[in-house]
């Protein structure tokens, strides 16, 4: 029983790393990212008001970019992959192996959770970077104004830039991946620009080790792990659809979900058991976009989030469950 749970483990493994590559070599996947990360670092560089409170619309902003982007890049890496094996017999000929169609759909899914894990790893410093940039009233015992981390800003801007000419060179020179250098370079750049940070103050003062202080907001934290463990069931339904859709019809039911998951409290809040059926069908997005629990200092308790992590997870198992029905009655030719 051992050596097939194993044989199972490593097959599943082989399937998610696969698909990983894929997704990430994808050049729709990539450029989200990147233009995810951009617009978000950009907001407090352009922006002329705080909403009366400094770095609010930037972490807001952020939050919801990443929601957005996240589940393009969800739908594309495992609704895509998935559909296109389906489509050209790759799916036929790796199960015809023996990959039992349980293990090949889990594999799946698994890959596409690695790319949503890194690109959501690279934007909540993002956030992060561009929630430090933003404009607030500093006071000390040599200043006192209202200043802006425009240092931070422009790096956290750049390096994104650099993570793609430093991936197309790798691509020229050694004819790597391009997808999957940029997000290993951009991963490097993001967490280098992290540590350095701490050494200079907002007002640009130098800290030294005696007093690092990164001074960003990680209350931001459990709110980007809340929107990515959302991304995770949006990739679980794009998982389960593509077994039957294409990715247009894949990304457009994704979108469907997600409005229907905003509106779930006020739609199917009460009713009938049909309403009520529904109502537990339907992800309940409310419970993950929480960004508003920051305002005003204020900050998202622990017990609700290991409350929607294990909610997550059961809707990931329900949806999964549905798409390996799914694919195990699909013809693959």
């Amino acid at each position: 029983m051992f050596t097939k749970l194993k044989r199972h483990l490593k097959t599943a493994a082989t399937v998610s790393s696969a698909t990983a590559l894929e997704g990430l070599q994808q050049p729709v996947c990539f450029l989200l990212a990147f233009t995810c990360i951009e617009l978000t670092v950009i907001q407090p560089m352009i922006q002329l008001h705080t909403l009366g409170e400094a770095g609010r619309l930037t972490r807001d902003g952020g939050l919801a970019f990443m929601l957005v982007f996240g589940i393009l890049i969800a739908v594309f890496t495992s609704g895509f992959t998935l559909s296109k094996e389906i489509a050209g017999g790759t799916a036929s000929a790796a199960i015809s192996k023996p990959v039992s169609r349980n293990i090949f759909l889990l594999g799946k899914f698994l890959g596409a959770l690695f790319v949503i894990l890194l690109f959501a790893y690279c934007q909540t410093l993002g956030i992060l970077f561009a929630e430090r940039s933003s404009e607030r009233y500093v006071e000390t015992a040599k200043f006192a104004g209202y200043v802006r981390d425009v240092r931070c800003g422009v790096a956290a801007l750049i390096a994104p830039v650099l993570a793609l000419a430093a991936a197309a060179f790798v691509n020229w020179w050694k004819r790597r991946r391009f997808g999957l250098w940029f997000f290993v370079f951009l991963v490097l750049l993001q967490t280098v620009l992290f540590v350095v940070s701490g050494l200079l103050s907002i007002e640009g003062s130098w800290n030294g080790l005696t007093a690092y202080d990164p001074a960003m907001d990680f209350r931001i934290l459990p709110a980007a792990f809340l929107i990515m463990l959302l991304l995770m069931i949006f990739a679980a339904i794009a998982t389960a659809l593509s077994t039957r859709l294409q990715t247009g019809p894949a990304v457009a039911a994704a979108f469907i979900a997600l409005f229907l998951g905003f509106l779930a409290d006020t739609m199917f809040g009460g009713g009938g058991a049909a309403v009520q059926v529904v109502y537990a069908i339907v992800p309940d997005v409310q419970h993950f976009w929480v960004a508003d629990s920051l305002g005003g200092g204020g900050t998202i308790p622990k017990p609700y989030v290991a409350r929607a992590a294990a909610y997550a997870l059961t809707y990931v198992a329900f949806v999964l469950t549905l798409g390996a029905l799914s694919f195990k009655t699909r013809d693959l030719g």
